[in-house]
């Protein structure tokens, strides 16, 4: 049988990669990656999906004619039975530039009942050229109907020395626990706060808050969120004796680090300070700072952000 090694990075699991490499010419109507949270689900989810669209770039493949990702909107927390109507109404149309349609759902446990019951009707009887990816952590919340109708394919703890073997070190396998994506999105994390306070302080605006964007998004998805937040706000702080000599904004820096760190674990995000720092570091901003904030936040703030 022909095999497509289209995830030949891709740390651990080598089975499910194998029958999915095998799947790529004649691929069935529907797979369900399931698992425990940080194993590379949506990763691997996503390079089938591209392989299957023939779309290698990264930064397009969602852009695409012939996929539909059916997600959770804005502000909601399950998909509805209005977006599945519009996936029916997709796939019951041809392709525009692949071969095939593909439907990815990478939060398949996130569905409200008629939605569940309008997509069970389509997946029973799939249109020639559409093939559904589904991504599910809990797999006990997808209808048994669902299961029966797709490939189910289980991702489990990746072995110690495949990941040693894979470069990543001794100390972030042993606080992964076989969850490659924990160990790296831990190093994302110390990526991104790493240089923060000396990048910051050089940037304009829109570039610190970019880059606050950026870390808020890799400590929000961990499994752990708290524990990312006050990883990466040590690691600011660790950087800020030696930059404190050089650059008199960076008290100021100092001090909305402090108050992120101090608001980790409450109702307000780390995030508020950050971004208020980063207006306030601008001189012709000074004045504008409080408004980001809300008043409840910025009344309880020391003189340097108002």
């Amino acid at each position: 049988m022909s095999e497509i090694n289209f995830a030949s990075d891709f740390i651990g699991n080598s089975a499910v990669v194998r029958i999915l490499s095998h799947a790529i010419l004649h691929p069935a109507p529907a797979y369900v990656l399931t698992g425990v949270p940080h194993l590379g689900k949506k990763t691997l989810a996503e390079k089938f999906v591209r392989t299957l669209l023939q779309q290698d770039t990264n930064e397009t493949w969602r852009n695409h004619p012939d996929i539909f990702i059916l997600e959770a909107e804005e502000g909601k927390k399950l998909i509805s039975v209005e977006q599945v109507r519009d996936v029916i109404e997709r796939v019951s149309m041809r392709p525009f530039v692949a071969s095939r349609i593909v439907v990815y759902v990478p939060n398949a446990d996130l569905f409200n009942e008629a939605g569940t019951n309008a997509l069970l009707k389509v997946v029973e009887e799939p249109p020639a050229e559409a093939v559904f990816v589904f991504v599910a952590q809990d797999i006990g919340r997808l209808p048994a109907t669902l299961k029966s109708r797709a490939v189910v394919l289980p991702l489990y703890p990746v072995a110690r020395k495949e990941m040693l073997r894979a470069g990543i070190s001794e100390k972030k396998c042993d606080s992964a626990r076989g969850r490659v994506g924990l160990a790296m999105l831990e190093q994302k994390e110390k990526n991104s706060a790493a240089g923060f306070v000396s990048a910051i302080l050089k940037e304009n605006c829109g570039s610190r808050l970019t880059r606050i964007d950026m870390l808020t998004k890799i400590c929000d998805a961990d499994e752990f969120p708290q524990l990312a937040w006050r990883d990466a706000l040590q690691t600011m702080m660790g950087e800020m004796t030696e930059v404190m000599r050089e650059n008199k904004k960076a008290t100021v820096l100092g001090m909305g680090i402090l108050l992120a760190s101090r608001a980790i674990g409450t109702a307000i995000s780390p995030r508020m300070y950050l971004d208020a720092i980063a207006i306030r570091l601008d001189g012709e901003n000074m004045e504008e700072s409080h408004r980001v904030m809300p008043k409840h936040i910025s009344c309880g703030l020391p003189e340097v952000f108002l």
